[in-house]
């Protein structure tokens, strides 16, 4: 298996493993085929009248995958850092959360949360990896660069069907490509030019629903109305149409929102349209040249073909971008840009989350109140300051090997390995 980045740069400053942690740790609960919650560590849950204190009753014969018991103490430790504000207290076979404002949220967010997921942390001082529950146990760890991951035996859940998982991490697309052409790989991450390359040797790609957005996001400060006319004019300018079907070989949707379609329901309402005239005059009336600097990650070829994109179109209205090389997000000392092309995973899948993960990674202010119609207003307001321009929705391109059988991932993206067989070669 081979995937382009170990993960978002927001995951990896967190947590290096981020690529692989969900084969290797397990939460509480996790999210079905349909995005419902399902039961996974924990086989029940209940809360008081007022959703604030929660109580997660933990299954039996759980181990960790060195066969140490899971117990509840060691679950609501490592659960102390996924819930800002939370309260995590082992209970017998159970552990009990109390948040700081009700909801009925929780399980989804511990569903949906890679910080909510079940580990237990190294003795300091020693090369040991973390552990975990999960469906395979790592067996070796090159960070950045690749990991082995074994069958878990004795996973609570029923033995993987494959043996061995080698994932190699930070390969371009390209290569990965030719990798699948000579089944020196089964499972790649590709971008929309060797997918549909790939499609048209007639190789097996597999499309997620929309979940990467790509947008243009401003350095965080104020604008003067003069810059929010400037940004705006950019945002009139981006021909996502065209970036949509060339650049992303229809894989995806262009937006102005910064939610897809499938998950609010209302990105209609932010039109993703050109108006070079309309432009034009807001550069006009800004009484000043715009010369902005665009970033994007070294490491991320896409990003770089779509800042060139928006670059050009903004020529035409008199906005001069550089587009600039940079490291991944968040950017290093010494590095100056007053803007990067990023792409973001919001993928949901309910609207509630992916407004927190919008929050986590663009800064948007989530509403308290989860309704679509107060996550609309809040989307309104964050996008007339004029921080982050959405551009386009693309989808996760999987190619398969014709040896893979059985792929089963959720279609807003979560890859279920556990299931996945590789049938032998053919002498």
């Amino acid at each position: 298996m081979e995937l382009q980045a170990p993960a978002s740069a927001e995951d990896l400053a967190r947590d290096e493993l981020a690529a692989v942690a969900p084969w290797i740790f397990d939460g509480l609960v996790r999210l079905d085929p349909n995005g419902r919650v399902d039961p996974a560590l924990a086989v029940s849950w209940e809360h008081d009248p007022r959703g604030m204190r929660w109580t997660f009753k933990l299954r039996s014969g759980v181990k960790w995958h060195d066969g140490a018991p899971l117990s509840a103490d060691q679950v609501a430790a490592t659960l102390a850092g996924c819930l800002p504000g939370g309260q995590f207290a082992a209970t017998g076979d159970a552990v009990e959360i109390t948040v700081e404002l009700p909801t009925d949220a929780l399980p989804m967010l511990l569903a949906t949360s890679p910080a909510c997921l079940i580990r237990r942390s190294p003795v300091p001082g020693t090369t040991e990896a973390p552990s975990g529950t999960g469906a395979f146990r790592l067996r070796d760890w090159q960070p950045g660069h690749s990991a082995v991951l074994q069958a878990n035996d004795e996973y609570w859940d029923g033995r993987p069907y494959v043996d061995r998982l080698d994932v190699v991490l930070n390969r371009s697309s390209r290569d990965e490509l030719l990798d699948l052409e000579l089944d020196r790989a089964d499972i790649v991450e590709l971008d929309p030019t060797e997918a549909r390359r790939a499609q048209q040797e007639n190789k097996t790609v597999w499309v997620s629903a929309p979940n990467q957005l790509l947008a243009i996001q401003f350095s965080p400060s104020p604008a003067h109305a003069e810059e929010r006319g400037l940004r705006q004019a950019l945002s009139l300018s981006v021909d996502r149409a065209s970036i949509q079907k060339v650049l992303l070989q229809n894989f995806g949707e262009s937006t102005g929102s910064l939610f897809p379609s499938w998950v609010s329901g209302y990105a209609f309402l932010f039109p993703a349209r050109i108006d070079l005239a309309q432009a034009r005059k807001l550069v006009s009336d800004a009484g000043r040249a715009a010369m902005w600097r665009v970033g994007y990650n070294s490491g991320d070829a896409l990003t770089h073909v779509v800042a060139e994109r928006v670059a050009l179109n903004a020529h035409e209205v008199g906005l001069q971008i550089q587009v600039v090389a940079l490291g991944a997000n968040p950017p290093r000392a010494g590095e100056v840009a007053e803007a990067r092309l990023v792409r973001y995973r919001i993928e949901g899948p309910t609207l509630e989350r992916a407004a927190a993960e919008a929050a986590e990674a663009m800064g948007f202010p989530g509403p308290h109140e989860p309704q679509p119609e107060k996550v609309y207003e809040g989307e309104k307001a964050f996008l007339e300051a004029g921080e982050v321009v959405p551009i386009a929705y693309v989808s996760e391109l999987i190619g398969l090997s014709s040896r893979v059988r059985n792929w089963s991932p959720r279609r807003w993206g979560a890859l279920n390995l556990s299931e996945v067989w590789v049938a032998p070669s053919k002498p």
